[in-house]
C-alpha cells in the first residue's frame, strides 16, 4: 500500500491509498513504450515486461484490507511493513512471475533481495535467511535461463534487473506525493532524465525516452480523511471515496 498525503476538493487533508499492483501497472506502462534514442529498448522483452508489470502481485491479498501503524495512527504503507510480513509478500510476488520464466523470477527476487540487503533488517535472523535463500535461488534461475541460449548473458540479466528497478522507482516517484520541484533521475542507459513539473499533473521530460509522442497515466486511489485511526477495523470501515490521479508526460 502506498499512502499519499493530499487535500480533497474542499481543501481538507486526506490520505490517498494506492494499491501496490496499481503502482506496478504504471511501471509497466512506462516500460512498454520505452526506447527512443538515445535510450535502449527493454532486453528480453517477453520476460522483462511481464516481470515489471507484475513485480508487486504479492500485495493483492494484503492491500484490500489496510492496517494501522500503531505508533502514528496512519494507514500502514509498504515502507512501514514488519519485515517478516514484507518478506512473505515478496515471496508471493516472486512466485507470481513464474509463468514468465526464470529470468522474471531472477529479476523480482534480486530486486527484493537488494531492498532487504539495504535495510536495517539485513543482519536479523530472518533477513539473513531470506537473503541466503534467494541468493541460491537467483543463481539457479539465472543458470536455468542462460543454459538454452548463448546470447543470454549475465550482463543482459543485470540490465533487465536495472530496468525493473528504474521503472519501479519512477512510478513510485509519481505515486507517492504531489511533485512540484524538478527532479533528475538516473536511467539504466546512464543518460540522466530531467523531469520538470508544469502544474496540474503535467510533466516535461528531457530527453524524451519513449517511442510515442506523449504518455498519459492514470491510477485509482481510495481517499479517506487524514486522522488518527484507532484500529484496523476502524480504518477498514472508512469508505472514503475513489479518486483518479493522472499524469501527462510530454517532451
Amino acid at each position: 500500500m502506498i499512502v499519499r498525503d493530499a487535500f480533497d476538493k474542499a481543501g481538507k487533508p486526506v490520505y490517498q491509498l494506492i494499491f501496490q499492483t496499481a503502482h506496478a501497472h504504471v511501471s509497466g506502462r512506462l516500460a512498454e513504450a520505452w526506447g527512443a534514442g538515445p535510450f535502449i529498448e527493454l532486453p528480453c522483452r517477453h520476460n522483462t515486461l511481464p516481470a515489471i508489470y507484475h513485480h508487486d502481485d504479492g500485495w493483492d491479498q494484503w492491500d484490500p484490507l489496510p492496517r494501522v501503524d500503531r505508533q502514528t495512527g496512519r494507514p500502514m504503507s509498504f515502507l512501514d511493513m514488519p519485515h517478516a510480513e514484507a518478506e512473505s509478500i515478496w515471496r508471493h510476488s516472486i512466485e507470481a512471475v513464474a509463468p514468465w520464466g526464470p529470468l522474471a523470477q531472477y529479476m523480482v527476487a534480486r530486486h527484493f533481495s537488494i531492498l532487504r540487503a539495504e535495510s536495517e533488517s539485513a543482519r536479523t535472523p530472518g533477513g539473513i535467511i531470506f537473503l541466503r535463500h534467494y541468493e541460491q535461488k537467483c543463481e539457479f534461475w539465472l543458470a536455468q535461463w542462460m543454459v538454452s541460449d548463448r546470447d543470454r548473458t549475465k550482463e543482459r540479466a543485470q540490465r533487465a534487473l536495472a530496468e525493473l528497478r528504474f521503472f519501479d522507482w519512477i512510478s513510485l516517484w509519481f505515486c507517492m506525493a504531489e511533485r512540484t520541484e524538478p527532479y533528475e533521475m538516473a536511467t539504466p542507459d546512464k543518460t540522466p532524465l530531467q523531469i520538470t513539473p508544469q502544474g496540474e499533473g503535467r510533466f516535461q521530460i528531457s530527453p524524451w525516452p519513449w517511442k510515442v509522442n506523449e504518455i498519459d497515466l492514470s491510477i485509482m486511489a481510495r481517499e479517506i480523511p487524514a486522522k488518527k485511526y484507532a484500529s484496523d477495523e476502524q480504518l477498514q470501515a472508512e469508505q472514503g471515496r475513489i479518486t483518479t490521479l493522472r499524469w501527462e508526460l510530454t517532451p
